[in-house]
């Protein structure tokens, strides 16, 4: 066999000049293969743009896939799609809308999160207590915008079409798409900042207000990193800390990500007001750290009692942690039908915001402003529960 060196794009390599042969020829079955596999990359190339310019469903493009075309939309369709396309893209404001102040910005950022509350729930609390022409406060605000909820698989950019709390919450907190029971970490389970940290960093007040447990995954997702959304607290374990499929090896627990959220939120100070629930997931060291980092502690942590509306009301300074109930807070329509139970004493959900909003514009506060994040959770844990009218009295509160 001869060998001659050939030089190609600047790199040398040996080629044998006896080694050119005529092309194998192909069975049956694979030039079958090969024509399907043309095929195939042909519809999908087609199915791919047919999704882009008419924003096909993800289910429409299967069906496209396997029929060689997209499926033709009815006038209806069309109609319905133009419609909502130019509502999204204009943000058409609200009709009861003031306009706003031109050139006027706004000193302060209120987030307002109905957990689990769709376009659905929103109508059918319209329809119980406004009836069709009326609107809840929400439908006031002076624009009206949609955003995708789609998480990814971990490790990749690869959807998962069913989003939970904890992606979510990372994706509106820190701008990054990330896997199902992510707390401010990436698909690959790299730390992300959030939008309250950033804020508190450029010089503006925070707070985090929920009727959930504060270490639930939507208020925690402004406050904590953490691989798994389980790793709440009190103490730390493995079995809901750690995520192997992520890291490859367990991380030493030294590692924020692997750090209960609750010793997270009580040690990095990121919000400066924090009302909810979740006392039950903080302990006596934790209210040690609140105290040295200045906050003033509503109830006993160390003794497990939960604050009341009365201490919340009572409440000033510039810090201030006040968790009402062990888990979550009660429904607002089991607390009006048991005004002498305990849970009576758990302050509503205005009620905490009207507080946190006092407390972070005291005008003594000579800050930038504030930034607050707002979460009526209920909403979500009665619409878990099946439970269609407590999930609209939750809407209105």
């Amino acid at each position: 066999m001869a060998l001659s060196p050939v030089v190609g794009g600047g790199v040398a390599f040996a080629a044998d000049a006896n080694a050119a042969k005529a092309p194998k020829k192909l069975s049956a079955a694979k030039k079958k293969a090969a024509a399907k596999k043309r095929l195939l990359a042909g519809r999908d190339k087609r199915c791919r743009e047919a999704a882009t310019k008419r924003k096909l469903s993800f289910p429409q493009y299967r069906a496209c896939l396997k029929n060689g075309k997209p499926a033709r939309q009815s006038d209806a369709t069309r109609t319905i799609t133009k419609t909502v396309e130019k509502i999204v893209e204009k943000q058409v404001p609200g009709p009861a809308a003031p306009p706003a102040a031109p050139g006027k910005k706004a000193k302060n950022i209120i987030l307002m999160i109905g957990d689990g509350m769709g376009v659905t729930h929103i109508d059918a609390a319209r329809q119980r207590y406004y009836g069709a022409a009326g609107q809840l406060n929400m439908e006031k605000f002076p624009t009206l915008g949609t955003v995708s909820t789609y998480a990814v698989e971990p490790g990749s950019a690869k959807p998962n079409y069913v989003t939970d709390s904890a992606s979510a919450a990372t994706a509106w907190s820190s701008g990054v798409k990330t896997y199902n029971a992510a707390l401010g970490v990436d698909a690959k389970g790299s730390v992300v900042p959030t939008l309250m940290e950033l804020a508190k960093q450029a010089g503006f007040r925070t707070g985090n207000v929920s009727t959930a447990e504060i270490t639930d995954a939507t208020p925690a997702g402004q406050m904590s990193h953490a691989l798994a959304r389980g790793c709440q607290g009190p103490v730390y374990s493995t079995k809901a800390c750690q995520d192997l499929e992520i890291t490859g090896e367990e991380l030493p627990t030294s590692d924020v990500r692997v750090t209960p959220i609750a010793d997270q939120i009580a040690r990095n100070g990121t919000a400066d007001v924090i009302l909810g629930g979740g006392l039950g997931r903080f302990d006596a060291s934790d209210e040690t750290a609140l105290k040295q980092q200045g906050y003033a502690v509503l109830g006993s942590v160390a003794g497990q009692v939960p604050a009341t509306k009365t201490d919340l009301a009572a409440a000033g300074g510039k810090k201030v942690f006040g968790l009402f109930n062990k888990g979550n807070l009660t429904v607002e329509k089991t607390k009006q039908e048991n005004p002498s139970a305990p849970e009576a004493q758990e302050p509503s959900l205005p009620e905490m915001t009207r507080k946190a909003i006092s407390l972070l514009g005291d005008k003594s506060s000579k800050g930038k402003g504030f930034y607050l994040q707002i979460e009526g959770a209920l909403i979500d844990k009665r619409s878990h529960a099946n439970d269609a009218a407590q999930t609209l009295e939750e809407i209105k509160a």
